[in-house]
């Protein structure tokens, strides 16, 4: 590729109008993706601080680990396959871009980050910003690039103000924000009543994991949730 060797598990950043030309030995899997340009540069500038994918990312003949490539592959499975699941359009527009945003960041988070941490005195002031959005915003809760962007900082920074301050990265605790806004909704049903239909509004495309990680966090699955839900409202 480009006149080098390419190893197992390395993965491959093309520019645009650039084309990709090589020669394997043997049986070979490849995953692509497609990005737009504009959608690159601007989840490097959030996320990175970086324009873009210039050369320097490029030219760059970085790995990832298998076990991480493996993991990275079966998430772009899931969120294929939930997309596929819903091609007959029931699809809403929010659910799409929720799962686009999934995918751009499953396949640009390979990119390893070049800058450096705020300092331990501005994280800490992050750290009490970063609270007042998300009590602000419980019912909805951002995306880490959503996150970064509203605090001005880079998902390192993000990612130390976090583990600091709430004792999780940004991941584990938007994955806690979202299951519970989750059973919010279903211990107290209004307009959308099925298990399905409210996950979905929280981003929860796969819904086997989503019952799993749901029953792990509050000791049963949120169909019972919503049965004594609506159990209490018909008694009323």
């Amino acid at each position: 590729m480009r006149g080098q060797q390419v190893g197992q598990g390395q993965p491959i950043l093309v520019g645009p109008c650039e084309d990709i030309a090589f020669i394997a030995n043997g049986s070979t899997e490849l995953a692509l993706a497609a990005i737009p340009v504009g959608q690159i540069e601007h989840w490097m500038q959030v996320r990175r601080g970086a324009p873009g994918l210039d050369r320097k990312y490029l030219n760059r003949p970085w790995a990832i680990r298998k076990r991480e490539v493996v993991q990275r592959g079966f998430k772009l499975a899931k969120l294929l396959k939930a997309l596929m699941s819903r091609a007959d359009g029931d699809a809403s527009p929010d659910m799409l871009a929720a799962i686009e945003s999934q995918v751009v960041d499953v396949v640009l988070g390979i990119v390893p980050a070049t800058d450096v941490a705020e300092p331990l005195h501005r994280r800490a002031r992050v750290a009490m910003k970063l609270r007042d959005i998300l009590m602000g915003s419980v019912e909805t809760p951002p995306n880490i690039s959503a996150m970064c962007e509203a605090l001005g900082v880079r998902e390192r920074t993000l990612f130390l103000t976090c583990t600091e301050a709430f004792g999780r990265p940004p991941k584990a605790l938007l994955l806690e924000l979202r299951l519970n806004a989750v059973r919010r909704a279903l211990a107290h049903p209004s307009g959308e009543r099925t298990v399905t239909g409210v996950a979905s509004r929280f981003g929860f495309w796969h819904f086997g994991e989503f019952s799993a990680e749901y029953k792990r966090q509050f000791g049963e699955l949120p169909s019972a949730t919503l049965s004594k839900a609506l159990g209490t409202s018909l008694r009323n």
